[in-house]
């Protein structure tokens, strides 16, 4: 077996051993029981298979504040100031353990995997040797299918106010998909008052490999409304057409001059106005545009803006696809917006797009950095 891969399993064994309070200098009890953002800590405790679920709070010099719990790896709230001063939480999630256990349909800052994109007719092929997956009500396998990482407890390790390690091993029983996948999750939350992700996974055998943070947003902050006034701006020339189910067809448009050109910045309202239009739904699709290939990776690829807060939220990333999707609630407003990068969605159907294959033995690394800011 690989020593790459061996090391990972190690990390995940030493991140559980840890995680039982073996040896920690930086304890989590230490922590306030009640997080800026209002969270009750304890009202995250539980355990699921031998494995303590917590909630676990990254603060930095700012008094910026992100809460993760290890559930699902779920970034439960991210408290940041707006231009008057006042802190807001700034993302949607539930307020106890019990309520992520209970969701249905909706799971607001979850990690999307082993594959969070999607398999056409949930039948593709690997080396030639055909792969058949569960399908969901989109006819195509997608957002980690029957075993998703949203719903795996992952073994926690927190070693300071800034960091926080998750880690798990996803084995080829999930879903049939091939090989046991070794995966350490890394938060770091810097003082400039941005929150990095970065992901590492090796696998035993070659597989499908696409895991993201799904985060929403309403930076006015949770519960303020609709954020039909946000400003969306998203640097990229090209996107990729769906189907009225909100499956990739395969192929890109150039959006330059177009009613998806949101390289100079639009409305959230504006961006609504896409699928209305196309489908006479109020249900709006996700919508996913490419990232240019020779990009600084360290340059903002989205930005957005609530013009009452003041706060904005730059988002740099590794992948070479954008998620941008809406939540509506009950109502016919977005509450919330994503802004995900991802590989591409439907890459094990088309051959060219092959960023969706893990290598056996090679090693899976993303990256996506949050930051955020006041508008001038």
């Amino acid at each position: 077996m690989n020593r790459q891969f061996l090391s990972l399993l190690v990390i995940s064994a030493s991140i559980s051993t840890a995680a039982c309070g073996s040896g920690e200098t930086y304890t989590v009890e230490s922590q306030p029981e009640i997080t800026q953002s209002g969270l009750h800590k304890s009202a995250f405790d539980s355990m699921v298979d031998s494995t303590q679920i917590k909630l676990y709070t990254l603060t930095n010099a700012d008094s910026m504040e992100v809460c993760i719990t290890n559930y699902g790896a779920h970034v439960v709230s991210i408290t940041v100031p707006g231009r008057d001063g006042v802190k807001r939480n700034v993302v949607a999630g539930f307020d106890s353990i019990g309520a992520y256990f209970e969701a249905e349909g909706v799971y607001p800052g979850g990690m999307e995997g082993r594959f969070a994109g999607y398999v056409r007719d949930g039948k593709t092929e690997i080396d030639g040797k055909p792969l058949t997956l569960p399908v969901g009500k989109s006819g195509s396998y997608t957002a980690g299918g029957t075993s998703p990482w949203r719903k795996r407890v992952f073994n926690a390790e927190q070693t300071s106010d800034t960091t926080l390690t998750l880690a798990l091993t996803s084995g080829s029983e999930e879903d049939k998909l091939p090989g046991d996948v070794a995966a350490p999750l890394d938060y770091t939350l810097h003082s400039d008052n941005s929150l990095s992700v970065n992901i590492t996974a090796m696998s035993d055998a070659k597989t499908l490999m696409d895991a993201t943070q799904k985060i929403y947003f309403n930076l006015s902050g949770r519960d303020s409304g609709n954020v039909n006034t946000h400003k969306l701006a998203i640097k990229s020339e090209q996107y990729l057409p769906i189907d009225s189910l909100g499956t990739p067809l395969g192929h890109t448009l150039m959006c330059i001059w177009t009613p998806r050109d949101f390289n100079k910045g639009k409305s959230v309202s504006a961006f609504m106005a896409l699928d209305k239009e196309k489908y006479k739904t109020e249900d709006v699709k996700g919508s996913y545009w490419l990232l240019a290939r020779n990009r600084d990776r360290k340059i903002p690829v989205a930005t957005i803006t609530s013009p009452e807060s003041g706060i904005t939220l730059s988002i740099s990333a590794s992948y070479p696809v954008l998620y941008v999707r809406t939540y509506t609630g009950n109502g016919k407003n977005p509450q919330y917006i994503t802004v995900t990068p991802q590989s591409f969605p439907v890459g094990p159907n088309y051959h060219s797009w092959d960023s969706s294959i893990l290598d056996k033995d090679s090693v899976y690394h993303t990256n996506a950095t949050y930051r955020f800011g006041i508008a001038e």
